[in-house]
């Protein structure tokens, strides 16, 4: 099993990416079911001719209130009919192996609106230094927002009011939630293997939107850093592919997000680990375009919690990958 970029548990009470009670996945089945005059349940679905008419409510996509940072994505009774953390615990989750990960700044803020932006993608303004940085904080924590603010000061981040949210975003909901996943399966008795994608590729045309989402979505400049990695950015390098579907630009299209060598042979360690995986359940086995890649140990062996982060230079094992951070955001939820 590979999870990536979004660890279906844990994250703040009624936030977090994951699976939300019985209750609303089961009314949303209903209200889309009526939408298409369908009353006999899952055989009624798949006697719908346009796949495409069945869709969820639109306010469970767009609407934080109603569903906060992807909870209503994943909700679905007949398959997940218990919280995720009591699962692992009772033994019903046992794959053989699992791939987690995600990426260095792999939270969801920019993608729903709420971290403060460059105002370099019109009509977005220039959210920038202290007092924005403030804003959006008391805007996203409300009373923990000082808190949050202490543990990622803007000093951290070179100034920059997006680089410190949406890190803050993203060890909140996805990369911590994603290590405590992680740890369930170890405990569960699986071998597990964690990565962080951590490299930055604009496109190499001007304004450099296309490549890495991080761009249009107005929270970082085309070559501002070399290991900012958004939500999502390390598919096309699971597949080889050097084209990005480009969504969020107003325009869709395909954008050419051409590799350079490094990137090329980055592509291949990563594409040789995943099918390692795949094949054998580890992915150390096989070698073919990456071979000579750096070893990944398995997480949780010998008590090191060890994670394999993927750059241009290979891959580099780093031991309690945001160990504070995760150690901050447990204290704090648990308040």
């Amino acid at each position: 099993v590979a999870l990536q970029s979004g660890p279906c548990l844990g994250g703040p009470p009624g936030r977090g990416w994951g699976p939300v009670t019985s209750v609303s996945p089961s009314a949303i089945a209903r209200e889309v079911m009526a939408q298409l005059n369908v009353t006999s349940g899952i055989e009624g679905l798949r006697a719908v001719r346009d796949a495409t008419r069945i869709q969820w409510p639109s306010r469970y996509m767009e609407d934080l209130d109603v569903a906060p940072y992807f909870s209503a994505y994943f909700p679905d009774d007949a398959v997940v009919r218990s919280p995720p953390a009591d699962l692992w615990a009772a033994g019903a989750i046992h794959p053989r192996a699992m791939l987690v990960g995600g990426t260095s700044k792999d939270g969801t803020a920019a993608f729903y609106g709420t971290a403060p932006t460059l105002g370099n993608i019109a009509p977005d303004p220039a959210q920038l230094g202290d007092a924005a940085y403030e804003t959006a904080l008391k805007g996203a924590w409300g009373a923990a927002a000082r808190a949050v603010r202490a543990h990622y000061p803007l000093s951290r981040f070179g100034g920059s009011a997006q680089a410190a949210f949406v890190q803050a975003d993203a060890d909140a909901y996805v990369l911590c939630p994603q290590t405590e996943a992680a740890r369930m399966a170890v405990a569960a008795g699986v071998a597990v293997w964690h990565y962080e994608f951590s490299h930055f590729m604009p496109s190499p045309t001007a304004p450099g939107g296309g490549c890495d989402n991080g761009v249009e979505l107005d929270v970082v400049e085309a070559g501002a850093s070399a290991t900012w990695a958004t939500h999502g950015a390390e598919v096309r390098y699971v597949f080889g592919s050097e084209q990005n579907h480009d969504t969020l630009s107003g325009r869709p299209r395909i954008a050419d997000c051409p590799f350079s060598p490094a990137e090329r042979r980055l592509s291949d360690e990563i594409g040789a680990y995943w099918a390692g995986l795949a094949r054998e359940g580890d992915p150390n086995s096989g070698g073919g375009a990456g071979g000579g890649r750096a070893w990944w140990p398995a997480y949780g062996a010998g008590a090191n919690w060890t994670s394999l982060v993927l750059g241009v230079g290979g891959g580099v094992a780093r031991a309690q990958l945001h160990g504070s951070a995760c150690n901050f955001w447990t204290q704090l939820v648990s308040k």
